[in-house]
C-alpha cells in the first residue's frame, strides 16, 4: 500500500518530523484560497502515487499567485501516465542550502531493514545510484537490537554529512526507523531532506509504502488507501498484476509460469510489459479482467499467453474471445501456448475466433522467441 505525500506527511507531522507549510485541496473552488494561504513563491504537486512526479509534470513552481492558480487548474483532473490528479498539494517553496536523500526500506535478501543515506538527493537520486554509487551508503539493522545513534552517526559521516547537521540527522534516521516499524512498512523515504538556509531540515518530499500483509493490524491505514480503477479491477478480480516499462504483454496460469515468461522472454531480446498471474481466478473469469487491464495500454506491441494449469482452460479461452470481442480496436499479435484441463477444447474455440492474429504454439521456448519477433515485425 503505498500512500500519498500529503498523507506521509501527515504521519511525519504526528511524528515531530518537520514539514513545509502545506495546504491539500481537492476541488478547483479552493484552489484560490489555498495559493492565498501559501503566497507568492509555491510548489503545486500532484497527489498521485507514482514515482518521478517531477520528471512527468507533476509538480510546477510558481512566482506569483497568478501563476500559481493557473497551474493548480491545469493541474487538478489531469492525467500523469496512468493516474488521474484528483487532489493537489500546494506548498512554501524552501529556501534551499542543501539536499540530502535519507530512506529506511524492507532488504528482502538479508530479511533486515535498511537504512540509505546520501549527500545528493532530489529527483536525479537514481541517476546518483547509477553513475556514483560510493556517495549511496547503506546499513543492515539487526531487527532484534534495533538502531543505535552511532551507527547513524558513522553512517552519515562517511556519506559527507555536514558536521552541523549531524545531531539533528541522527535523531531524524531514529524517527524514520520508529515510524518504519510501528507502521509495518516497506518503505519510508525523504527525498530531498532539505536543509535551509537558517539550518533547519525539513522533509520536502516523502514517500511510505506500508506492507499490504500487515494492514489488517494497521487498522488507521484502511481509511487512507486509494486504489486507482486498474488497482479495483485487479483486486476485485483476484488476480496478480505488476506493470512494468517494456511493450510485450503477458499473462500466466500461474506465478512462477508468469515469471518464466518474464525471462524468456527477456532471453530472446524482449523487454517484458508487466507480470500478470490469472491462475487464482482462472474459473471465475479472471483472465477476461487481465485482457481488460492489458488492452487499456496503448504501448503494447505484442502479448504472450502461456500456462500450464489444471483449472478448466476452456473458460479461460471463452474469456479470450469475450475480452477480444468488447475490445474490438486490438490489433497485436497474440501467441498462445497452453497446457491442462480441457486443453483440447481450449484449442477448438479459439481456433473458431474471428481475430486473425492469433498464433498458436506447443513449444514453451518457441512461444516466447515468436512474440518477440511477432512484437518487431518480423
Amino acid at each position: 500500500m503505498r500512500l500519498l505525500e500529503y498523507q506521509v506527511k501527515g504521519i511525519f507531522n504526528d511524528y515531530g518530523i518537520k514539514i513545509p507549510d502545506s495546504t491539500f485541496i481537492s476541488s478547483l473552488d479552493d484552489i484560490e484560497n489555498a495559493v492565498e494561504k501559501i503566497g507568492n513563491y509555491s510548489v503545486i504537486k500532484a497527489q498521485v502515487p507514482m514515482g518521478k512526479r517531477g520528471k512527468a509534470g507533476g509538480i510546477k513552481f510558481s512566482k506569483t499567485k497568478e501563476e500559481a492558480i493557473k497551474q493548480a487548474k491545469a493541474l487538478l483532473g489531469s492525467r500523469l501516465n496512468e493516474y488521474t490528479v484528483h487532489a493537489l498539494l500546494i506548498e512554501e517553496k524552501l529556501d534551499i542550502s542543501d539536499e540530502y536523500y535519507l530512506s529506511v526500506i524492507t532488504d528482502t535478501q538479508r530479511q533486515s531493514p535498511m537504512v540509505i543515506v546520501s549527500s545528493k538527493g532530489g529527483i536525479d537520486i537514481e541517476e546518483t545510484a547509477k553513475q556514483s554509487p560510493e556517495k549511496i551508503l547503506r546499513l543492515s539493522v539487526d531487527p532484534l537490537y534495533g538502531l543505535s545513534s552511532y551507527q547513524i552517526l558513522h553512517l552519515i559521516t562517511l556519506a559527507g554529512f555536514k558536521s552541523s547537521i549531524l545531531a539533528k540527522c541522527v535523531k531524524l534516521i531514529k524517527t524514520l526507523y520508529k515510524i518504519y516499524w510501528e507502521k509495518d512498512c516497506q518503505l519510508v523515504e525523504i527525498n530531498p531532506l532539505v536543509v535551509t538556509k537558517n539550518g533547519e531540515l525539513s522533509a520536502a518530499d516523502a514517500k511510505m509504502i506500508v506492507d499490504d500483509n500487515a494492514i489488517f493490524r494497521q487498522i488507521e491505514m484502511k481509511s487512507l488507501r486509494q486504489l486507482n480503477e486498474t488497482q479495483k479491477k485487479v483486486e476485485s478480480a483476484r488476480i496478480n498484476y505488476i506493470p512494468m516499462d517494456g511493450d510485450i504483454g503477458i499473462i500466466g496460469t500461474g506465478a512462477g509460469m508468469a515469471m518464466v515468461n518474464l525471462d524468456q522472454i527477456a532471453h530472446f531480446g524482449g523487454k517484458p510489459a508487466n507480470f500478470m498471474d490469472v491462475g487464482p481466478s482462472i474459473n471465475v473469469h479472471g483472465a477476461k479482467a487481465g485482457l481488460d487491464i492489458l488492452f487499456r495500454r496503448k504501448d503494447l506491441k505484442a502479448l504472450l499467453i502461456s500456462g500450464y494449469t489444471g483449472s478448466r482452460l476452456d473458460i479461460f479461452a471463452n474469456d479470450i474471445i469475450d475480452a477480444l470481442n468488447e475490445n474490438p480496436d486490438i490489433k497485436i499479435p497474440i501467441v498462445i501456448r497452453l497446457q491442462g484441463r480441457n486443453e483440447e477444447k481450449a484449442h477448438e474455440i479459439l481456433k473458431n475466433c474471428k481475430y486473425k492474429n492469433i498464433h498458436f504454439c506447443d513449444d514453451f521456448d518457441r512461444a516466447a522467441e515468436l512474440v518477440v519477433q511477432l512484437s518487431r515485425n518480423e
